[in-house]
């Protein structure tokens, strides 16, 4: 008997499973329900007002949004290290403690345009402007002058961050600072590249 009601349970179990993704509609026909795709439940502490990556350094309840929107230069892998992501490579020079990036030519924005070293250029030099006041620049202060900059001391021009081509960019660091935590820094979507026509079109709205 419990043989029985085992089989029969499973057949009924079977019965109700074709019709649960069925329903039905005006004229008494079955209409399959629409897949809605995955959710991704997120809990925010404390409102948000902007995407900006460089406004959500320090805001956890941002940084949950912003890392479904952007992807960094680097993430920190399960040992502690700095992993590329954007980056397909980097090449450091110890002699002039100098870092080439080379970014990933296959990524691209929403539109459909490739993302450049040029987008990661001006992301970082909108950090660095002396007119703005944006916390994460202090993530750039390893490079050379990148600090004067900030404080208006010297001129933007004058910071080692010098864009090469399309997907390259060389970074001169100060002396004695550690290429390794400079690579931890490039882990922060504070970093993450931009584009400046949309953020100057953003800017004047």
């Amino acid at each position: 008997i419990m043989k029985k009601l085992i089989a029969l349970a499973l057949c009924l179990i079977m019965i109700l499973s074709a019709f649960a993704g069925c329903a039905t509609s005006e004229d008494g026909k079955e209409e399959k329900e629409e897949d809605p795709g995955a959710y991704i439940r997120m809990y925010i502490t404390e409102p948000i007002y902007n995407f900006d990556p460089a406004l959500a350094y320090g805001n956890e309840a941002a940084l949950r949004i912003v890392s479904l929107l952007y992807d960094n230069l680097f993430v920190i892998g399960e040992n502690g290290k700095p992993t590329k992501s954007l980056v397909k490579d980097y090449d450091i020079d110890k002699k002039t403690n100098s870092i080439t990036l080379t970014l990933r030519s296959d990524t691209y924005w929403s539109d459909g345009s490739a993302i450049s070293a040029n987008d990661v250029f001006f992301a970082w030099e909108r950090l660095l402007d002396s007119t703005k006041s944006f916390e994460a620049a202090s993530l750039l202060y390893n490079v050379k002058n990148a600090k004067a900059a900030k404080e208006g001391d010297v001129s933007i021009e004058d910071v080692g961050i010098q864009l090469l081509n399309e997907t390259q960019l060389m970074i001169e660091l100060n002396e004695g600072a550690s290429v390794d935590e400079f690579l931890i820094n490039l882990s922060s979507y504070a970093l993450a590249p931009l584009r400046s026509d949309i953020i100057r079109r953003a800017e004047k709205e």
